[in-house]
């Protein structure tokens, strides 16, 4: 009956996304969404974003710019050869040795969903399966990270760039010499480096400040063995549980040099970092982290001091902490991915790695608990892999339009719904971060709290990237509208379709947002 219920579930949201491209789910008509009150002091809300025409079919207005890019998503926790596979209630295991066809079953799986880069299994495999993972990646048109290798003499290759313990001959890792650290790195990326799918190399997940050196000398060496290719670190969020010793500091107005310290540091083309937001509260209920905007700040600021690319970590398994209590919730809809997704693209953000694609064990080392992922712990696909799906395919959507922008600021509006006068996760950003006001719009409306990333291209365009944010645990849709200066039109890209709306007398685009909707807007004149 449970699995019936979920099977329901999952095929009546299916329909939903189709039924409301463009259409709001069915929320056009007045007093059918969110609270049911009229909206913009008139009797009728027609959204005019379903209406119009597709660019290629509007002969007066068009936006034609397009980046050739592609946004990454990434997995964390990729293929292994030899998957454990899990009895009913975990706690016990056998390994299964996944033929040709079951592996590469997987990669196909991988990349259907959107995937852009997959990483090694939660136990590395050595030298023979990175090498299977790169043609199999290869196969399918995607990038492969590779991860810890031990070479014949029993060398570690993570310890070895980090510094970190000693060789099996006792000599310390941290004594050895660029020239030996070059030469070993030589021998071990050899087999990888004739492969296209070579993404690089997952060197450092949260390392503390007091590393940030070593991770730079380490980096020139890296990029000389291997050019162009990415030496992966994932820095620390920024949150209570986070101490300021964890981060290499004395007190936490230390702490808060974390980012532009490493930007300072390590000349690195992005930065990265993760902050998981969807939790269990002290009452046992879902909710939302307040600072998770206020991550997306800090990393934003310190990713401009060079002109650096955006890069997070987002939530896709529940876990629990050593202690047995629920922190991080189980995801339970496509509004909880679309929420995350769509709130750091508000923040310029360019590459997503969902954790966890393949489940880690049941209880870690430190005694962490984790549910499932994308997959559970018999590799099959859960619902979470079609809700990931279905929201990478809307941004793949327009990817090519949204990376030809440059972010430039951030606008944070609270709703009509909103009964405080105030959002906690907006009083988070430090005071004088988001903008109050943007001369190409005259005139925001929204039913629920909304964050406006506020772009420009090299022509000159503005764009917008308007997402719900609305907690999505509370599942509520927002009628918005948007009244813009100077434009007689706008192009439209949400979910997975673009739209060239003439706005009329008022300038306006009214439009419905599903729970944890996000569209990116270009006004055209």
């Amino acid at each position: 009956m449970k699995g019936i219920k979920k099977l329901t579930s999952l095929i009546a949201v299916i329909l939903c996304i189709v039924l409301s491209v463009f259409t709001g789910c069915g929320n056009k008509t007045p007093n059918s969404g969110g609270d049911g009150t009229n909206q913009g002091g008139s009797d009728s809300w027609e959204d005019n974003a379903g209406t119009g025409t597709s660019g290629s079919e509007n002969d007066k207005y068009d936006y034609t710019g397009s980046s050739g890019r592609e946004f990454q998503f990434k997995t964390f926790i990729g293929v292994p050869g030899k998957m454990p596979i899990y009895n009913a209630v975990e706690t016990s295991f056998y390994l299964k040795t996944l033929t040709d066809e079951e592996f590469e079953g997987y990669y196909k799986e991988l990349k259907d969903a959107g995937f852009t880069v997959l990483d090694g299994p939660y136990t590395p495999e050595g030298e023979e399966h990175n090498v299977r993972m790169l043609k199999a990646a290869k196969k399918f048109g995607l990038k492969q990270l590779v991860g810890e290798v031990v070479n014949k003499d029993g060398i570690s290759l993570s310890l070895l760039l980090r510094g970190i313990g000693n060789d099996p001959q006792g000599k310390a890792y941290g004594d050895y010499t660029d020239a030996e650290i070059k030469a070993l790195l030589e021998e071990f990326l050899e087999p990888y480096l004739e492969y296209e799918s070579f993404y690089g190399f997952s060197y450092w997940d949260e390392p503390s400040s007091i590393y940030f050196d070593r991770i730079e000398r380490v980096r020139k060496i890296f990029e000389e063995v291997a050019p162009n290719k990415i030496l992966y670190v994932n820095l620390l969020p920024l949150y209570d549980d986070v101490t300021p010793d964890s981060m290499g500091y004395e007190n936490y107005a230390g702490q808060l040099n974390y980012a532009k310290d490493f930007v300072e540091k390590v000349d690195m083309p992005y930065i990265s970092y993760d902050r998981y937001p969807i939790v269990v509260n002290g009452e046992g209920e879902r909710d939302t982290v307040e600072d998770f905007l206020y991550n997306m700040q800090f990393y934003r600021q310190a990713a401009d001091i060079d002109g650096r690319e955006l890069w997070t970590y987002l939530q896709a398994t529940g876990h629990t902490n050593s202690a047995g209590t629920k922190v991080y919730a189980d995801l339970d809809g496509i509004a909880d991915f679309r929420w995350q997704v769509n709130s750091f693209l508000a923040f310029g953000g360019s590459s997503v790695t969902w954790f966890t694609t393949f489940p880690p064990p049941p209880v870690d080392n430190s005694g962490t608990r984790f549910n499932a992922g994308i997959y559970d712990r018999k590799g099959r696909k859960t619902e979470s892999y079609y809700y990931i799906k279905a929201v990478q395919e809307e941004v793949h959507a327009f990817e090519d339009v949204y990376l030809n922008f440059e972010w430039k600021n951030l606008m944070t509006v609270l709703g009509e719904n909103n009964e405080n006068g105030f959002n906690n996760a907006f009083r988070f950003l430090d005071k004088g971060f988001a903008i109050e006001e943007h001369t190409r719009i005259s005139d925001i409306y929204c039913q629920q709290d909304t964050v406006i990333g506020c772009f420009k291209d090299a022509d000159g365009n503005d764009g917008f990237m308007v997402t719900n944010y609305a907690d999505p645990v509370k599942n509520k849709s927002s009628r918005t509208s948007i009244a813009f200066n100077d434009a007689e039109a706008v192009a439209v890209y949400r979910l997975g379709e673009k739209r060239i709306i003439e706005l009329g007398e008022n300038k306006t685009l009214y439009i419905t947002l599903l729970p944890g909707e996000g569209m990116f807007v270009i006004p055209l004149k």
